[in-house]
């Protein structure tokens, strides 16, 4: 089976290396490739970027400690790749299933399947990708991964409700499997300390640990009225370390003013854009993790699973994903939430928004129970026993989410979908060919006077023949890379050292070639007419 993916190079760029800037969605992505190799998949395994930039920074980052036979390729190579090493599944990292689609419809025509994945439901809006992946020809032989069955309610009822307003619309099927992570990285013990940290040693310490943003992760605010309530009731020094990526920074500083304000800097200790040796060792160190997330963009909850993997008890907000990780008062405990009831109205205008705006006011009229959540904290920090059996609970429950675990299941599915796809038996002139792309050259033909016609002629101009010399040089974009080649431009301009057409340049430096060499030929050609090396004639 080959499998292709379309590689996100932007949450490299974005986050790679940078940990104020680290998103789980960045994380997951990453993994997943690691996840894939290591679990000695036999597929030929393919990514697919938009640049050869792209793939080197790929091959420089993410894949330089994979041992795996994983290939790349660029944006323009993929027809003939594609042609060579026909796809049977296309798997799309994030709900975008669309692009799939696209190369389906326009760039190949072998039929394969397409899978794809959620991540947060609100970061990215779902009109966009839903419809997007309805106007390429997505159909129910395709599937869209939800990272949790909360994920798949909510999914599907979108889709029942596009399907009832319009009756042409088709939707994938749905299939539930969790996020995955390396467990190596979280069992093997810290060489770090609680003095490291700048933790006091006896206090009972509750981690909170998540991107520092309350539109598109979490209001921090009431864990610091749990943390007063706490401090009233408890018989024990309670400590809350609010770690994480902290963006821009704007947001922790609010925290902490807030936090003298209301007089608890003595008891609130922030770690921001921790390493990931002090990840994991804030997990391991501190006695419970907290997480009472608000807000619609979490569908799933690697912290989570991440702190039950370091046998860390989880107190969370009975919440989306979060639901379907933990299991109530075993390996932690779900605090319930509430939020409002449906409303029409509200929500056509929130329809309006941009997806911060929704996403913060849906957060800020979503509450958790806080005296809930204060009983099951002081109900653990009185109980060393329970703690302790706890954590031996919550250590055993994310063996589940092991990559070995989770990798097969994702092959299992893709194999049954090729399955099925192949035994409907659909040729490729019943495949459904449906396309939202532009059309660039097509759609934009009123702007030029003229467009290249095979009658067109050139000759090499005196800076193009100093270009040949080696008297002259050329500075193309780094952006032009992948259409722009030095060696064929310099046989443009020894075959255009005499008067030459388009057609006859064609067909002297590619007798025998495709129609996609002639289009490189012609990039190539109005390259150098554009910066002067070749004149019309």
């Amino acid at each position: 089976m080959h499998i292709a993916i379309p590689f996100p190079t932007d949450t490299i760029r974005m986050s790679f290396g940078k940990p104020e800037f680290t998103w789980g969605r960045d994380v997951a992505t990453h993994s997943f490739l690691s996840g894939l190799a290591e679990a000695g998949v036999s597929h030929r395994v393919t990514l697919w970027v938009p640049s050869r930039a792209d793939a080197e920074l790929l091959e420089n980052t993410v894949l330089a400690e994979i041992q795996a036979n994983i290939h790349i390729i660029s944006g323009i190579e993929i027809t003939r790749y594609l042609e060579e090493h026909p796809v049977d599944v296309m798997h799309v990292m994030d709900p975008n299933m669309w692009i799939g689609g696209h190369i389906r419809n326009l760039l190949t025509d072998r039929d394969f399947v397409i899978t794809g994945m959620t991540h947060s439901l609100g970061n990215q809006h779902f009109l966009d990708w839903s419809l997007l992946s309805n106007a390429n020809g997505i159909e129910s032989s395709d599937c869209l991964i939800c990272t949790t069955p909360t994920a798949q309610v909510v999914i599907n009822s979108m889709f029942s409700h596009l399907k009832a307003h319009q009756p042409d619309y088709s939707a994938p099927q749905t299939e539930v499997i969790p996020l995955g992570m390396d467990l190596t990285l979280f069992q093997a013990p810290t060489r770090l300390t609680r003095q490291d940290l700048g933790l006091p040693a006896d206090d009972f310490v509750i981690l909170s640990l998540g991107r520092f943003n309350p539109i598109s992760k979490m209001d921090v605010l009431p864990l610091l009225n749990l943390l007063s309530m706490l401090k009233q009731k408890s018989m024990h020094n309670v400590r809350l370390v609010l770690a994480g990526s902290e963006n821009d920074g704007q947001y922790v500083q609010f925290l902490r003013d807030r936090t003298r304000k209301i007089g608890l800097e003595d008891s609130v200790s922030f770690i921001t854009s921790p390493t990931d040796e002090q990840k994991v060792a804030l997990y391991q160190l501190a006695d419970v993790f907290l997480s009472l997330s608000d807000n619609l963009q979490e569908t799933f909850g690697l912290t989570v699973i991440e702190a039950l993997a370091c046998g860390l008890p989880v107190v969370v907000s009975d919440w989306d994903g979060y639901r379907a990780l933990v299991e109530h008062e075993v390996t932690g405990f779900l605090v319930s939430t509430k939020m409002l009831g449906p409303d029409p109205q509200w929500e056509a205008n929130l329809s309006l928004q941009p997806d911060s705006m929704a996403h913060i006011l849906c957060a800020q009229t979503t509450a958790v129970d806080l005296p809930a959540a204060c009983e099951a904290l002081l109900g653990l920090a009185g109980d060393r026993e329970a703690l302790q059996r706890m954590s031996g609970a919550a250590a055993a429950s994310a063996a589940q989410y092991d990559w070995q675990q989770i990798i097969p299941r994702y092959l299992a599915l893709w194999e049954q979908l090729v399955e099925r796809k192949a035994a409907a038996g659909i040729n490729a002139s019943e495949r459904n060919r449906r396309t939202s792309a532009l059309r660039f050259l097509q759609d934009f033909s009123g702007y030029p006077s003229t467009q290249l016609l095979p009658d067109d002629q050139f000759v090499t101009s005196e800076i193009g023949q100093l270009l040949l010399q080696g008297k002259a040089t050329v500075h193309p974009y780094e952006e032009t890379q992948e259409i722009l080649d030095l060696q064929l431009m310099a046989k443009i301009l020894n075959t255009c050292l005499h008067k030459t057409s388009v057609q006859e340049l064609l067909s002297i430096i590619q007798p025998a070639g495709t129609g996609q060499d002639a289009l490189r030929i012609s990039q190539n050609l109005l390259w150098l007419y554009k910066y002067g090396y070749l004149s019309a004639q």
